[in-house]
């Protein structure tokens, strides 16, 4: 096996134990997410709600996206390809997490609910634009791997 299809399958390997471990971590948080809130005794009854629906936005969109978004760059990174997921990392933040936080969760006044869809949309960006770039193949470019067998 050449050192591309080694390393094509090491990424793929981190990321499907990346998305068991999510998964697994989050169901769990996600049933016992009244237990976990219960934990802090004078929450008031609003409180309580908008944790709940924060906990189950995140939680539920994590299993999804959260290793793609954030696991699938960090391979990328490894194998060189350093600059591209850093500007793609500080756009998609200051446009989805800082600029959309703002528009919904201001302007539409959603509040905090509208600042963790926020977060999602920058997921979402992410996921589509890293799991682009390591189907395309162009990672590889900027990889400098040598074989050392």
């Amino acid at each position: 096996m050449c050192i591309r299809d080694r390393v094509k399958y090491y990424v793929k390997k981190l990321m499907l134990w990346s998305y068991l471990s999510m998964a697994v971590c989050n169901v769990l948080i996600i049933v016992f997410v009244e237990d976990l809130i219960s934990l802090y005794s004078s929450l008031s009854p609003e409180t309580v709600e908008l944790t709940k629906t924060l906990v189950i936005i995140h939680e539920s969109c994590a299993i999804l996206l959260w290793a793609a978004a954030f696991v699938l760059p960090n391979a990328l990174r490894a194998a060189n390809d350093v600059r591209f997921t850093m500007v793609l990392s500080i756009f998609s933040m200051f446009m989805f997490r800082i600029g959309f936080s703002y528009i919904i969760g201001v302007n539409m006044g959603y509040g905090a609910i509208g600042v963790w869809i926020a977060m999602v949309l920058d997921w979402i960006f992410r996921v589509i634009c890293f799991v682009s770039r390591y189907l395309s193949g162009h990672w590889l470019k900027t990889a400098e791997l040598k074989d050392n067998r």
